[in-house]
């Protein structure tokens, strides 16, 4: 017959056992030491959570954009280099008409707010579907040229009023306060839009596109950015960039968007909710990437995948602020850990997320940090060295 003691001793140890496993559970599930997931959140990549974990480690869509993606092998040509993006598993709303698709079809009016409203115009969609409308698209015509200010997602028979900058600094035609605009087909550069999206001034912007159409030798008695895209040697030099990297949009499947280097540098990134949406965006966008790009040096150092995923993985670190949109959901707008930007975000999905290299490194995040590994946290300490 065992010794009450030894029972209750054996009863105990086996207690304390099971106390050991759960806490050592938890501790697994709190900090992130399953392998697969902490590849994913220091390369980007896209080993599958396993399904209770990933419902555990739920969080806002953004995050979990970037837990989903992977970086892949670049593309280049001349002094430009894109890393697709893809996602292990698409979150999709449904489908969207684009700016310019909406304009063409007659569904989507957009016109001068008023006299005098150089920094607004009004969109109203007639359609039965949401229509994207994209920071850094231009529209033309009417009083000015312009380009959106920021992204808006326009529901079924809504109107809102859209920020936009001029890009056309010498012109306002008198127009009747209703002239419509029409598509352009064409983005702001790269160097234009960032200006308009960090800065917010229009007179950086109109010195902005000024100083593209010297780059560029492309002139233009109203100071219109268009002129740029309307040179047939400005078009002579795009052409290479264009059929080199017109098929990056079909390099794999769930390619929702890219990272975008200049030589050395990493100079934005682009990722969409659906593969769909950026496809239909690609060409215009490559357009405005290689404008920025030519006549560029390459530089002696190319960017590299681990560059590109590195740039990615410290949007986790940048702060988060919500703010409201013009259009249908809200936005969050990015800064620090190396970058700035902003997210649109609707019934979960990030629309669109647009990023730029800042200036400002947080030694410390103002948010919970995700789980990490080893590798990413020597990575974070060697940065805040710097």
């Amino acid at each position: 017959m065992k010794s009450p003691v030894l029972t209750w001793r054996a009863t105990m140890w086996m207690a304390a056992l099971v106390a050991v496993a759960a806490a050592a559970g938890a501790l697994a599930l709190g900090l992130g030491v399953a392998s697969g997931e902490r590849l994913q959140v220091a390369r980007i990549e896209p080993t599958p959570v396993p399904m209770p974990m990933a419902r555990m480690a739920a969080r806002d869509p953004l995050t979990d954009l970037l837990r989903s993606a992977t970086v892949l092998a670049p593309h280049s040509y001349g002094s430009l280099t894109v890393f697709p993006v893809t996602v292990s598993a698409v979150m999709s709303f449904g489908s969207v008409l684009t700016m310019d698709e909406a304009l063409a079809k007659g569904v989507l009016d957009i016109a001068e707010a008023g006299s005098g409203a150089v920094n607004q115009v009004v969109a109203v969609n007639r359609s039965d579907r949401y229509v994207f409308m994209m920071a850094s698209e231009m529209i033309g015509g009417a009083k000015q040229d312009r380009t959106l200010g920021e992204d808006v997602l326009l529901a079924p028979h809504a109107k809102a009023r859209i920020p936009v900058f001029c890009v056309e600094a010498h012109r306002w035609t008198a127009a009747p306060p209703a002239a419509k605009f029409r598509a352009m087909e064409e983005n702001a550069t790269l160097s234009v839009r960032r200006t308009a999206r960090l800065k917010q001034s229009q007179s950086d912007v109109w010195g902005q596109v000024s100083r593209e159409q010297e780059r560029l030798a492309a002139p233009s008695a109203t100071g219109a950015l268009r002129s740029v895209f309307e040179s047939a040697e400005v078009q002579r030099r795009l052409e290479p960039y264009v059929s080199r990297l017109e098929k990056v949009s079909a390099a794999a499947p769930n390619v929702i968007g890219v990272v975008v280097a200049r030589g050395g540098d990493i100079v934005c990134t682009d990722l969409f909710y659906h593969p769909d949406l950026f496809r239909r965006l690609w060409p215009k966008l490559l357009r405005s990437y290689a404008a920025d790009a030519v006549g560029q040096p390459e530089g002696k150092r190319r960017v590299g995948v681990r560059d590109a995923e590195r740039f990615l993985g410290n949007l986790y670190h940048a702060r988060r602020e919500q703010v409201s949109t013009p259009g249908a959901g809200g936005a969050l707008r990015l800064r620090g850990g190396g970058a700035t930007g902003s997210a649109l975000i609707f019934r979960r999905s990030v629309v669109h997320l647009e990023v730029f290299p800042g200036i400002e490194l947080l030694p410390q995040p103002l948010r919970s940090e995700p789980r990490m590994d080893l590798q990413f946290r020597r990575q974070r300490l060697e940065q805040d060295g710097r």
